[in-house]
């Protein structure tokens, strides 16, 4: 790990640009937990005040349902829609992401080098656990790993060229023969008005990125050749 965090300005700075691709698309900023608005109803100490003197109120007996675990199945179509989004497929009807504020992203879309690199990444649904309206889902995500193929699309550059990089970057992922990344990330579900999203976080972005986010802050003290 120590010998390819030795990496000089340029690398760093190219790693940097992927990431700010995936910055801009929206993908990384995952909204806090929308409030729930008070439920409307008359108090206890509200009912015992209206009852007569001398008798007493007699308990409530209603049981509510307990709400029914969610299962691979049931969020698996709005699942697939969100796979074929991160990985740059074009025509997805919804995103099924979730931005800032639990918003869903409808115009979801990556720029430059990340465009290029979506498509070489896998998604897989590991396990679904949940009740009602929220849930968790294990993802297995298989991705390039993108640190060695920079360091390959910027050798010989005498000077940073995004426009060249992602020709040179391009060129290499469609060679094939690199090596590949894995990670099992687990990510928050959201169904809204019967739809299910994803809550974005952290840790599906290094794994989007083929671990490029956490090496990136890892190189961060040393770009440029400093210790």
């Amino acid at each position: 790990m120590k010998k390819r965090l030795k990496t000089d300005f340029k690398v760093f700075m190219t790693a940097s640009l992927l990431l700010l691709s995936l910055l801009l698309s929206g993908c990384i900023f995952g909204g806090a937990e929308s409030s729930t608005p008070a439920q409307e109803g008359t108090s206890a100490s509200e009912t015992q005040a209206s009852q007569p003197e001398g008798t007493t109120a007699a308990p409530e007996t209603t049981t509510e349902a307990p709400p029914d675990p969610v299962t691979i199945e049931m969020v698996a179509a709005d699942l697939s829609e969100a796979f074929e989004a991160l990985t740059g497929k074009e025509g997805a009807a919804s995103a099924h992401l979730l931005g800032a504020g639990d918003q869903p992203l409808e115009d979801f879309a990556y720029q430059g080098g990340a465009a290029i690199m979506a498509p070489y990444v896998k998604i897989e649904t590991l396990s679904v656990t949940g009740e009602g309206d929220g849930a968790q889902a294990v993802l297995s995500i298989t991705s390039p790993d993108l640190w060695p193929l920079i360091e390959k699309a910027v050798a010989g550059m005498e000077s940073l060229d995004e426009e060249a990089m992602n020709k040179n970057l391009a060129s290499l992922l469609k060679k094939g023969g690199y090596e590949k990344t894995v990670h099992e990330v687990t990510v928050e579900l959201k169904n809204i008005d019967g739809v299910w999203y994803i809550r974005q976080n952290e840790e599906l972005q290094n794994a989007l990125s083929g671990g490029l986010l956490a090496l990136e802050k890892e190189a961060a003290p040393t770009a440029g050749g400093k210790n």
